[in-house]
């Protein structure tokens, strides 16, 4: 079995990858091979035995800079699972990591999986948790990924516009108290909000009223009631809110 790391999946490859991805997540072929093709992507690390793709890891840069990897649709073959093939992929993007100084971050598809990360040598980075938040009736319009980007650069750092559009975020502009603010949504859930710290709560009231009532989702530096966590390594703690699911 041989590890590689592919920057642009073609061909053969490219439709070992959609097997693998399908047969883990069931997400259709149009949205990965979308993924693939996107400007945050960087390739991915892969096993390959008997001439096909047994396992693979997805490598993304959501903000834009290449000292933050994000570690995508993790997958290995029913057939080849319980053999260390994951340990195996992850040892390669963890050496990878410490030559280019960056930080490479994972969020579990299961909660489950988090002692296997840590297992790796990975830490919890920070933990997420819902609440429950009612919408105040006011008034907002929608924005484009372009706008939310400039105003998240101010608030809370880069952002990849088409990692916004992967993860079919709906984006929100609104006023409180004379300061622009936004936000992002989908599923009946508040993800993200720019704001000053101060106007954060009123904002995420704003925010709810897209749904009437809405969960918000918290970030947090204790397991309390929480839900699922970012896990990083060769890093500190990051704080990412947005993340395509």
């Amino acid at each position: 079995m041989d590890i590689m790391h592919i920057s642009k999946p073609q061909g053969k490859t490219a439709d070992d990858l959609v097997y693998l991805w399908q047969q883990a997540f069931g997400d259709s072929e149009e949205y990965i091979r979308s993924f693939m093709d996107a400007s945050f992507y960087r390739g991915c690390v892969v096993m390959e035995s008997d001439d096909r793709v047994v396992a693979a890891v997805h490598l993304t840069c959501p903000t834009d800079d290449d000292r933050f990897v994000y570690g995508y649709a993790v997958a290995t073959l029913k057939e080849y699972q319980g053999k260390g093939i994951c340990r195996m992929l992850h040892e390669n993007i963890f050496a990878a990591c410490r030559e280019k100084y960056a930080t490479y971050a994972v969020h579990p598809a299961n909660v489950s999986l988090v002692s296997f990360y840590e297992k790796l040598g990975m830490k919890i980075s920070t933990y997420r948790y819902f609440s429950n938040v009612e919408g105040d009736g006011g008034k907002y319009t929608f924005i484009s990924p372009r706008e939310y980007c400039e105003m998240r650069r101010m608030f809370l750092g880069e952002i990849n516009e088409d990692w916004l559009k992967a993860g079919e975020y709906t984006l929100l502009g609104f006023d409180i108290d004379g300061i622009w603010c936004a936000a992002a949504v989908s599923d009946g859930t508040v993800w993200e909000i720019i704001a000053p710290p101060q106007l954060e709560g009123a904002a995420a009231r704003r925010a709810a009223t897209h749904f009437t009532k809405a969960r918000l989702s918290v970030l947090c530096d204790t397991p309390i009631a929480s839900e699922c966590a970012l896990l990083t390594y060769n890093g500190t703690s990051v704080n990412f809110a947005l993340y395509v699911e």
